[in-house]
């Protein structure tokens, strides 16, 4: 799985530019992380690096950081994610049958409780898979 501090993917620029970045890193190949902590006004004083160019740049970045947010699970064993997936299911299942019992007793006490079919949104999502992967890490 990809990580901030992997090397960042220069070879998809021209020479002139790929020059320009690795002169800005006393001549090594930066990581994303290093990258994305310059900001525009400074790559566009580099030679080579125009509007255009820092688009391009800017573009790299942004994909490479979603190759690192899409799949925070990448890294787990086929076992441990139908392990994970199994216990999951049992336990939404249980909480299932739990709020059918509670929703009956409300009912036989004259109680309506609120219902929230609201989805999930992708933050929702996000919190559930940071999550499950505190273990895992």
């Amino acid at each position: 799985m990809m990580k901030l501090d992997d090397p960042f993917p220069i070879s998809v620029f021209a020479k002139p530019v790929r020059d320009s970045i690795q002169a800005e890193f006393q001549g090594r190949c930066p990581t994303i992380r290093e990258v994305l902590s310059i900001h525009d006004e400074y790559w566009l004083t580099l030679p080579g690096i125009g509007p255009t160019t820092l688009v391009k740049l800017r573009r790299a970045v942004q994909d490479q950081i979603r190759l690192i947010d899409t799949r925070p699970l990448a890294k787990w064993k086929d076992g441990e994610l139908l392990s994970q997936h199994g216990r999951l299911r049992g336990e939404v299942s249980r909480l299932r049958h739990k709020i059918r019992l509670i929703e009956g007793e409300l009912q036989l006490r004259g109680i309506q409780p609120q219902r929230s079919r609201r989805r999930l949104g992708s933050d929702d999502k996000s919190a559930i898979v940071l999550h499950l992967t505190k273990g895992f890490e």
